[in-house]
């Protein structure tokens, strides 16, 4: 808020009851739509991977994954009450101006694409699933100091440096995002 003159504590409805904060907010969307090329949604993981792969010319192995980043605990949007779902948006007010903003932009990325989504994702998700089954015993996955719950690799996986490298990025990268 505060690169936007906008005093802390200001919800949705103080800015939309001043125009000065709306057309800062406006100039900072427009901006971002400007300068963001690729938006990846988190709830929309597949889709992002698969259009991220094809935007920048990278290999479905540059892609592949496992399923690693789930907590342990049971920290879910779906669990708040609707008060309180009404309260985190009127507190974050502009972060859901700029999901919404980007949102749209993520629609019309996907609308001029020039191949198969789907098809893409499906290769995603087979190519997923072979290395999950080289690499991870089935439907185990163990919980790190951080509440992090990672997949527990076989013998095959324990030996194979690609797989121990996936589980090492993703590791990284959380333990980066949590500290």
């Amino acid at each position: 808020l505060y690169d936007f003159k906008i005093p802390v504590g200001i919800g949705r409805k103080e800015i939309l009851e001043n125009e000065n904060y709306q057309k800062e907010i406006e100039k900072f969307l427009e901006r971002v739509d400007r300068e963001v090329d690729f938006v990846f949604m988190a709830e929309r993981f597949m889709e992002s991977m698969a259009i991220f792969r094809e935007m920048f010319g990278l290999e479905y192995s540059d892609v592949a994954h496992f399923q690693i980043n789930l907590s342990a605990q049971n920290n879910s949007v779906d669990n708040l009450t609707q008060q309180q779902q009404d309260q985190i948006s009127e507190f974050c007010y502009i972060d859901w101006l700029l999901y919404q903003k980007m949102l749209v932009k993520f629609e019309k990325i996907k609308l001029n694409l020039r191949y198969d989504l789907k098809y893409e994702i499906d290769i995603i998700q087979r190519l997923n699933a072979r290395i999950a089954q080289y690499c991870v015993k089935p439907n185990q996955y163990k919980t790190d100091q951080s509440e992090m719950m990672l997949p527990d690799l076989n013998e095959a996986g324990e030996k194979d440096v690609c797989c121990q490298r996936i589980v090492e990025q993703e590791w990284i990268l959380n333990h980066i995002i949590r500290t």
